[in-house]
């Protein structure tokens, strides 16, 4: 009778466990990808400056002011985030955002663009794909891929998302989350099922 009385408690425990997690945490152990490409095929600085100055609500600034420390577009390059992550709840999960909420008046990140249309949605029970999450247009200042990653990890972020019952807000810093840096831009992580994206030398975006 004691071991019955014991089995019960743990599986009521355990259930209580996994309803509290679909309730408060259904969107579980999310991993960032940085992905990396060089600027000057696609944008000038003109471009960027154009676009910021037409949709400057589509953007964010990092710094105090919008300025380019080096008038060569070839010194900078662009940090795109994805993210991968865990739907453990029977709900699904919609409008999943992470918004850069950071303040640096010495930045070497000069534009950060999220994502324009809230369309990352993960179904219940499955997994979270999202090659672009947010992106980072950065002066690179001698720093090497490796390095602009470690200092993107002090950006303050807030993630938020919903289900049919409830929105949800979390305010970390990127460094917060486990990462890996991709070695080039077309690579997909492993096991992903989304095709990888190139970026030919004329600038337009395919799909492999």
């Amino acid at each position: 009778m004691k071991k019955k009385y014991i089995a019960i408690t743990l599986t009521l425990s355990v259930l209580s466990v996994i309803l509290l997690l679909w309730l408060f945490h259904p969107l579980f152990g999310m991993k960032l990808f940085y992905w990396s490409y060089e600027e000057g095929d696609t944008f000038t600085l003109d471009d960027y400056k154009e676009m910021y100055e037409g949709f400057p609500e589509d953007y964010q600034l990092i710094r105090d002011d919008f300025s380019f420390p080096s008038q060569d577009i070839t010194d900078y390059c662009t940090i795109v985030v994805g993210a991968q992550a865990r739907n453990i709840s029977p709900f699904n999960v919609n409008q999943i955002e992470l918004t850069v909420d950071w303040k640096d008046p010495a930045s070497d990140v000069i534009l950060v663009t999220p994502s324009l249309v809230s369309s990352a949605y993960c179904r219940r029970f499955s997994k979270l794909e999202e090659r672009f999450i947010t992106s980072f247009f950065v002066y690179r200042n001698g720093k090497t891929d490796k390095e602009i990653v470690d200092y993107l990890k002090n950006a303050e972020v807030l993630l938020t998302y919903h289900t049919s019952i409830k929105a949800y807000a979390k305010r970390k810093k990127l460094g917060d989350f486990s990462y890996k840096v991709m070695a080039n831009f077309e690579d997909v992580p492993k096991g992903w099922d989304i095709p990888a994206i190139v970026v030919p030398e004329e600038g337009v975006t395919s799909v492999k």
